[in-house]
């Protein structure tokens, strides 16, 4: 059966990752004056690390990370060989490779690039999961070869914010290719971000049917998706209902692995100094890292004696959503550790692509002059105040409704009063005119968050949705944008 052009909109959630050595880098100035004009889509850290200065933007959202977070996993991958509990020469089939295949086409590149082995080296899976940005890779290290103990001591080394889970299982569940009602449409609705609890238990649910080959069979005729080595013609029955394009912007804007950028440059800091890992782990890591960036571009070798980098990106049908980059760089002049996150591109004109981000980069690292303009662009700007609120726990007890969430300032600039107010939704998914429950906060710091416990009880039984929104001094109900990822979950 052929897909139709609605299932291939649907289908169209990649990650992305670009050659850096492309003959056309772009316009690093493009990049800078987007993130100054657009500070809800865009925050980034650099650091100067031998001329002793750092400028941030945004630093400390949460945002998406993309195939970014796989420098992790690297990381998680690294450690258990330098502790003895994988060896980069152990191998698996590639049927193993393939177990969480859901459709995409770095697997392909990837086993094409290996000489489309049987067997493949577990570090030629790091190689291609950094330098093809490989999915199936990062998910069967996480789900297979790696004890959550690794995992959980890799996201421990520096301020992370969400520990990674497989990239099948957030495929499966915003596509629907498990085939039980689990719509992109549906998660975007009930559960306002990664962070969820609901959300985080289908997660886990699905990664566990992925160990089950008539659940593999299932997700790949729902995505009418076969690993390159499949020969004949697949079965192809295109999940249904599809989710919408707003359900996708929702979904790959809030529902997937996020940090910061500031975390993220302390990591790269860190590998860049080699202080980071023990030797033995950081010798893994920069084989399969800045050495095969290296490797693979050899015209970088006259500039760079260091270049790490890991980006990726998501997209929708109508096109690039998300994009992140991390870069550390060494020349004969110093060392230089760029990342860049991008979020919601959809929303705003005039988008720079991966050839201005690298240029950016690369234009920071060997142009003392722009790297001057980077600095006097990023000192001393003042941000707007952002508040967040986050949905952690609603309690049900037929009239009785308690509320637990809080409330984030992931901006720099302190707040004034405000209140919290917790809405009943109608059928039609809007709030009332009146808030059933208000919670009064003097003033929030920068980079603060508060706990805030909403109470509220009803004449009759409570069903259907709640909403929690932060409100001004007068009341007024603001708008919530693209930052708020945890607003919504449906109450158990």
């Amino acid at each position: 059966m052929e897909r139709s052009s609605t299932s291939l909109a649907c289908m169209a959630l990649i990650f992305l990752t670009m050659s850096v050595a492309s003959p056309a880098l772009g316009d690093e100035n493009d990049f800078l004056e987007y993130c100054l004009e657009n500070p809800k889509q865009c925050a980034l850290s650099v650091e100067a690390v031998d001329e002793g200065w750092q400028r941030h933007w945004n630093a400390d959202r949460p945002q998406v990370l993309a195939s970014t977070f796989k420098t992790l996993v690297l990381i998680a991958y690294a450690q258990a060989v330098a502790d003895g509990a994988l060896s980069p020469d152990d191998t698996v089939t590639k049927e193993e490779w393939a177990r969480y295949f859901a459709g995409g086409t770095t697997l392909q590149q990837s086993w094409s690039d290996l000489g489309s082995p049987d067997r493949v080296r577990l570090d030629d899976l790091a190689r291609v999961m950094i330098l093809n940005s490989d999915n199936q890779a990062p998910d069967l290290f996480l789900a297979s070869l790696l004890k959550k103990k690794a995992v959980k001591q890799a996201t421990n080394l520096f301020d992370w914010h969400d520990a990674p889970v497989t990239i099948s299982s957030i495929f499966a569940l915003w596509s629907n290719l498990d085939d039980v009602g689990g719509t992109g449409n549906r998660v975007a609705t009930d559960y306002g971000g990664f962070e969820a609890g609901g959300f985080q238990k289908e997660l886990s649910k699905i990664t566990k049917k992925f160990r089950n080959d008539g659940f593999v069979e299932t997700v790949r005729e729902n995505g009418c998706a076969q690993p390159p080595w499949f020969v004949g013609t697949p079965p192809c029955s295109p999940a249904q209902p599809f989710t919408t394009e707003e359900s996708l912007r929702t979904l790959e804007n809030h529902h997937f692995t996020r940090s910061t950028t500031r975390a993220y440059a302390t990591l790269l800091r860190g590998l860049l100094d080699r202080t980071l890992l023990s030797s033995a782990a950081q010798e893994v890591v920069d084989r399969n890292l800045d050495q095969a960036w290296l490797d693979r571009f050899p015209t970088l070798k006259g500039t760079f004696s260091r270049y790490g980098l890991k980006g990726g990106g998501l997209a929708t049908g109508a096109g690039q959503q998300i994009l992140t980059w991390g870069h550390y760089m060494e020349t004969a002049n110093g060392r230089y550790v760029v990342v860049l996150f991008l979020q919601d591109m959809l929303s705003s004109r005039k988008t720079p692509d991966t050839g201005d981000i690298n240029a950016f980069a690369q234009q920071f690292a060997l142009n003392a002059t722009f790297r001057q303009k980077v600095r006097d662009a990023f000192d001393d700007r003042p941000l707007p105040t952002d508040l967040v609120p986050r949905l952690k726990k609603v309690k049900l007890g037929g009239r009785s409704v308690t509320v637990k969430a809080k409330v984030e300032n992931s901006s720099p600039v302190a707040t004034g009063a405000f209140e919290v107010a917790l809405f009943l939704l109608d059928d039609a998914e809007t709030e009332g005119a009146t808030p059933v429950a208000t919670k009064a906060v003097s003033s929030l710091g920068a980079y603060r968050t508060k706990a805030v416990t909403l109470k509220y009880t009803a004449d009759e039984d409570v069903t259907g949705k709640l909403a929690v929104v932060v409100v001004d001094s007068g009341a007024e109900i603001v708008e919530q944008d693209d930052d708020n990822n945890s607003t919504w979950e449906r109450p158990d």
